[in-house]
């Protein structure tokens, strides 16, 4: 129902089905006569331009029991996405966005398996495709049965950063612990989860993206783009988490604060001070926000 009313558009003092839905429901008609067979037009159309249409159609057709086994068979192990390489091309990347809005957890879970096994180093040139890899991760992340193992994509990101952009990998990873504006349907509690795995490591590239993430959580100026539905799928998103009393804002903080005073005595001085100056200046926040005691200790 909600795709019929946003495909019936008004005309003057008529309204007409917009094309979109009528692609939508000739394509169904052919899954339903060719079967997931149909998959293999993908590698046979001439040029990029019809590929990409015939996937977006795929991701506006996610509950078509065919469209899905076809979608779960190109993210499968032996599918289109087998090793960084493949994600490293413009079109596959593209590719990949696009089958993510399809399948979310099919799209999680082979970008996983690529990452897990690649090393920093080819992460640290990972450029052509990164750019649509994260802006299917910023959607992952909006999905409760995706949210934390996407996060985690972005942090092995974040730890390979080459983009000088707000809305690099590093900044994504620390708007996740912001308290209102994170984006994610997860409670905090279960996303700090990501913080102590990171402050616990002998890695200081992780302890120092701890210290990043965990004065995002103590930052009141927060952020955050993007739209309340996926832009390819037009599934509304599932509303993102924020505290429900003043107790639990406030244990959110202190969590966040206790996580940068560990990190304050780190034996890398870099990692030790960046933690102490965010502490120093997560004083003020925690004293605004009625925890005078906290901030006094600070």
């Amino acid at each position: 129902r909600r795709v019929l009313f946003r495909s019936v558009l008004p005309r003057g003092r008529y309204l007409y089905v917009s094309p979109d839905l009528l692609a939508i429901k000739a394509a169904a008609e052919l899954w339903d006569e060719r079967g997931a067979d149909l998959i293999r037009i993908v590698t046979d159309l001439p040029g990029p331009q019809p590929r990409r249409h015939l996937l977006l159609r795929l991701a506006m057709m996610a509950e078509h029991q065919e469209v899905r086994k076809a979608v779960e068979r190109l993210l499968a192990e032996d599918g289109l996405f087998k090793t960084i390489e493949d994600l490293d091309q413009k079109f596959l990347s593209e590719i990949f966005q696009i089958l993510s809005a399809a399948l979310p957890q099919a799209a999680i879970d082979a970008l996983t398996r690529v990452l897990v096994g690649t090393p920093r180093s080819r992460l640290l040139s990972f450029n052509l495709g990164r750019r649509n890899v994260m802006w299917a991760l910023e959607s992952l992340l909006r999905w409760p049965e995706t949210s934390l193992d996407a996060a985690r994509c972005i942090r092995e990101l974040a730890l390979a950063e080459t983009e000088n952009l707000g809305n690099n990998a590093t900044g994504i990873f620390c708007q996740y612990f912001h308290l209102f504006l994170s984006g994610s349907p997860m409670p905090f509690s279960d996303r700090l989860v990501l913080l102590n795995e990171l402050a616990v490591g002998e890695d200081p590239v992780a302890r120092q993206l701890a210290v990043k993430a965990a004065a995002a959580a103590l930052t009141r100026h927060e952020s955050r783009s993007g739209r309340d539905e996926d832009a390819i799928s037009r599934r509304p998103y599932p509303q993102e988490w924020r505290p429900h009393t003043t107790e639990e804002f406030r244990n959110a903080r202190r969590s966040a604060a206790r996580c940068l005073s560990r990190l304050s005595n780190d034996s890398d001085s870099e990692v030790s001070n960046s933690a102490y100056q965010s502490l120093v200046n997560s004083a003020s926040t925690l004293a605004m926000d009625g925890l005078v005691d906290d901030a006094v200790e600070l």
